[in-house]
């Protein structure tokens, strides 16, 4: 053992290499074990914090290895199942584990150094060799022991200081320090409690005879403490403060009545349970569906729960977790949109109270750390309900996971890496741990019917609304012929807009869905024609009429609004289609005296704010919600009789070969949100191309019918199910480099792969964003067993090329089954 060291495999949040080897000192060879972090050094200068993967001996090596700094955990943060889980995904995703490391861990839980200035050692307090910038700089650091790159920006009010940090080095009067700093703080707060001698009733109640004639406010801050406390042994400071005053609070602790001490607290909020999940009565075709899904279980197979909109595919998911906590398990449930978590958990808290925790982007680093130490230190069953990121949650013996909407493409992570797709994760998760996968929704991925179909998943159907609700009659509205007939009211058509007055004096709700944004979705020039077109990125600005500005929807550039054409001097000019700004705008011209309430990616930027709207619409404070497609996914509400889609021709339009798919699912969701109730509604298609087939299969809810046709169309075709498809973006700031590094880059494919599987390069709808020029190049795969090492080499191929000097400055980048 003396001629052994100790060493470990580290994971740093970083791209291209997977691990990297430090040597542990002797004394932290007790501290160290998988599944911790540790500090180390990386480079010249830097710190990072990372993850122990495995431990391991060996005989020195001549290769001079670096040693861990520090250990932070007392206890592992991440467990060896997660290690397995991200290796795959790393695999699978074409990317780094310290990529998914970066995506998975909570930022409280990651750390890097920052550089800082110090005054150097050596410095004898000679300022005479100092400018006035010099000197400013090195007094602000006496004063402060260190100031940061920033600081010393902020002090000398200078945009670039790195001249002034080389000249101040050169001189010896200041030294770089590398700083790394714990970035989780725990929740503290001031508790007090009764002083043991008090404890006693006689010496108390004597005490308070006392203080009801002397010191009465003293007096009622005592019975408040015992009124607060219920039984318990202590109460927070700041609550007993707020019943009595703070000077009589004080007064107690002075005289030894109240002891005061600081006490970590959790931030996870705490809720009872206030219904059984007894009284939950299945249907007889929700009872079918429940068994069925048992059954797949016991054959090993995922559950594809296909159920109508409004069918009771929530209680169905109760029950199931129900039967998971039984068995003592943890259970995952999975939510496409961060929206939709605060009404699911409204629904959901009620029978598991604080056995639900909640985690998502919304919340603030210190709440995730927290969630992610409860995930993995419970020993009791809990229910996590969350959006895509809570797949890499440390579930300690997971039994169950529900992806809900498992059709929604926001489960699919676009930039950064790694891009993942959380309903497929999910499912490899689950076989990492021999856990139970139902993948629900009314309209399911072309994948999912896919795997039904060839019987790797099991296929559950519930085609009847809960409670004998029907189905609400969709019609589809020719709108073209209405505006040749000049009966449309602003955007509304005849048929839409009486629906909508009868509606609101029958005191009933409207959804109104509008797939755009903003105000108005371009300007133009009626004289020339002249769009205004981000300078930034390929693509016309939208007007924000809330802001009064034009803004890219792709980097956020902004700009006024001319008041006159740039390119012909004319000032007539015109704003040309409709967002939801827009919509909200006219409809409260159309219908005056009606609240209206608006949702986008605009109204629901607060932590909460989009529980507040949906809130405000379920309790009658609103009679009609415009919104993006945020309202069409898995809402509830009983008063809803009328639901319009205002512009059904541009959902299937846009150049992507799931646009049809995308926009039958999207058409069907929106649909499925009115007559949840005894009254069936009826949902107002509005179209200019009345015989598109899709408008036809949604009209008569023919899903199958949908799906058959499309899924022929991509086997001649060669899109998924049937191939896989991996898309390499190439991003460089000159057009001329991204051009030849894409045919470059597709010649060297090309050699090892069928030339007809290789698609381009070719410039995407939007050829420039955020002023890098962009080209794709598409691979179509057949579905074999082996794909890996197919991939690793593309992999490879694409690091050489990045490699070649004239490349270095490309960004190129993966992304394998996009959406």
């Amino acid at each position: 053992m003396s001629k052994t060291e100790l060493y470990a495999d580290i994971l740093l949040p970083l791209p291209l290499q997977q691990y990297y080897t430090y040597r542990i000192p002797p004394d932290l060879k007790d501290e160290v074990k998988p599944g911790k972090r540790v500090i180390v050094h990386f480079g010249s200068k830097r710190f990072y914090s990372g993850l122990i993967v495995k431990l391991y001996e060996e005989p020195k090596k001549s290769i001079s290895i670096k040693d861990i700094t520090e250990v932070l955990d007392e206890e592992p943060i991440a467990t060896e199942k997660q290690f397995e889980f991200w290796k795959w995904l790393a695999q699978y995703y074409i990317c780094s584990e310290g990529e998914l490391m970066n995506a998975a861990l909570p930022a409280g839980l990651k750390m890097e150094s920052k550089t800082k200035y110090a005054i150097h050692p050596l410095f004898d307090e000679d300022f005479s060799r100092l400018d006035d910038d010099e000197y400013m700089i090195a007094e602000g650091i006496m004063k402060h022991e260190t100031l940061s790159p920033g600081d010393i920006q902020a002090i000398s009010g200078k945009r670039s200081v790195q001249a002034l940090i080389r000249s101040l080095v050169e001189k010896c009067v200041i030294y770089p320090q590398e700083e790394i700093n714990e970035k989780y703080i725990p929740k503290k707060r001031i508790f007090l409690s009764l002083n043991k001698e008090y404890t006693n009733e006689g010496i108390m109640n004597a005490f308070l005879t006392k203080l009801e004639t002397k010191a009465p406010k003293q007096y009622r801050a005592i019975l408040h403490f015992f009124n607060l406390g219920s039984g318990q042994k202590e109460v927070e400071k700041t609550a007993l403060v707020k019943e009595s005053t703070n000077a009589a609070v004080k007064a107690l602790i002075d005289k030894g009545v109240l002891e005061q001490y600081e006490k970590t607290v959790s931030r996870i909020p705490v809720s009872d349970e206030t219904a059984s999940i007894n009284d939950i009565i299945l249907s007889p075709a929700q009872d079918k569906a429940f068994e069925e899904i048992n059954e797949s279980f016991s054959e090993e197979k995922t559950a594809l729960l296909w159920g109508v909109t409004g069918s009771g595919k929530t209680e169905i998911y109760i029950k199931l977790i129900e039967k998971c906590f039984e068995e003592g398990k943890q259970a995952l449930y999975l939510l496409p949109e961060i929206a939709l978590t605060g009404y699911m958990v409204k629904r959901l808290k009620k029978y598991f109270g604080s056995k639900l925790l909640v985690y998502h982007s919304r919340f603030n680093m210190h709440e995730k750390v927290e969630i992610w130490k409860k995930v993995l230190s419970a020993k009791e069953p809990l229910l996590i309900m969350g959006a895509r990121s809570s797949v890499f949650l440390p579930f300690s013996y997971p039994g169950l996971i529900i992806v809900d909407e498992e059709h929604d493409y926001s489960y699919k992570q676009q930039d950064p890496a790694p891009r993942y797709h959380a309903r497929d994760a999910a499912i490899m998760l689950a076989k990492f741990n021999k856990a139970k996968v139902v993948l629900g929704t009314a309209t399911p991925s072309a994948e999912s019917w896919y795997n039904a179909k060839e019987d790797n998943y099991r296929l559950v159907k519930l085609m009847q609304r809960f409670g004998d609700a029907k189905l609400p009659l969709v019609h589809i509205v020719d709108i073209k012929e209405a505006t040749m007939r000049k009966t449309m009211r602003s955007y509304l058509s005849p048929q839409l807009f009486g629906a909508m007055q009868q509606t609101l004096n029958d005191h009933k709700q409207i959804i109104l869905f509008q797939n755009r944004r903003g105000y108005s979705t371009w300007l133009e020039c009626n004289h020339c024609g002249w769009t205004p077109i981000c300078k930034n990125c390929d693509v016309s600005m939208t007007y924000h009429k809330q802001i009064d500005l034009l803004k890219c929807h792709y980097c956020g550039y902004t700009e006024r609004v001319p008041s006159e054409c740039p390119k012909c001097q004319n000032t007539e000019i015109q704003m040309k289609g409709m967002g939801t700004q827009k919509a909200e705008d006219e409809l409260g011209i159309l219908f005056q005296n009606t609240e209206i309430a608006r949702m986008d990616m605009d109204t629901v930027r607060g932590k909460n704010a989009h529980q507040a709207i949906l809130d405000g619409f379920d309790n009658g404070k609103y009679q009609i919600l415009v919104g993006t497609q945020m309202v069409s996914k898995g809402l509830d509400f009983g008063r809803v009789e009328v639901v319009g889609i205002l512009n059904g021709d541009n959902l299937h339009t846009y150049p992507d070969f799931r646009s049809h798919e995308s926009a039958f699912q999207l058409m069907m969701q929106v649909a499925g949100r009115a007559g949840r109730r005894k009254n069936p509604g009826q949902v107002f298609i509005q179209v200019y191309d009345k015989d598109n087939p899709i408008v036809k299969f949604v009209e008569n809810y023919d899903y199958e019918g949908f799906m058959e046709q499309e899924l022929a169309s991509r086997e001649i075709y060669q899109y998924p199910p049937f191939y896989r498809l991996l898309k390499i973006s190439i991003k460089h700031k000159t057009k001329e480099v991204s051009l030849e590094a894409g045919a470059q880059l597709a010649g060297i494919l090309k050699g090892f792969i069928p030339e007809k599987q290789v698609l381009g390069p070719v410039y995407p709808v939007v050829a420039r964003v955020k002023n890098l020029y962009i080209r794709q190049i598409l691979i179509k795969l057949p579905r074999l067993n082996q794909l890996h090492k197919l991939k690793k080499r593309i992999y490879d191929e694409t690091r050489l090329l990045n490699n070649r000097e004239i490349f270095k400055g490309c960004r190129i980048s993966i992304d394998v089954d996009p959406h």
